[in-house]
């Protein structure tokens, strides 16, 4: 670019307008491009802190998905367990209640009523 730049030896002490035009024209644009580069390193960072915070916001979520389901699984489980141990206690006391009244009944002569 330092081409465009004329200094002939008829001009030696002074620039001419192209000369300064041409000056003018290499600064914006070296400003231009050092303005660009600023901010398209600003826009990096902002899209790499929003990638972050997507990151950790999909993994918490899954945390707490992970948790609810393990947790929901542990209650189904517990609740069919203790359905059951009812069921279970339930017969037990009714073939006990039985087996006592038949006990009885045997003991006294009656008949069972079945």
């Amino acid at each position: 670019m330092l081409f465009l730049l004329d200094l002939s030896a008829s001009n030696s002490n002074s620039l001419s307008t192209e000369n300064w035009i041409s000056i003018g024209v290499l600064l914006v644009a070296l400003i231009t491009l050092i303005v660009n580069f600023f901010l398209t390193r600003s826009q990096i960072k902002t899209a790499l802190k929003s990638i972050k915070l997507q990151i950790k916001s999909s993994q918490e979520i899954a945390k707490e998905e992970i948790n609810r389901d393990v947790k929901s699984t542990n209650r189904m489980v517990w609740i069919n367990e203790l359905r059951d141990s009812v069921s279970e206690y339930v017969a037990n006391h009714e073939y006990i209640k039985l087996a006592s009244q038949n006990d009885s009944n045997t003991k006294t002569g009656t008949p069972s009523q079945e």
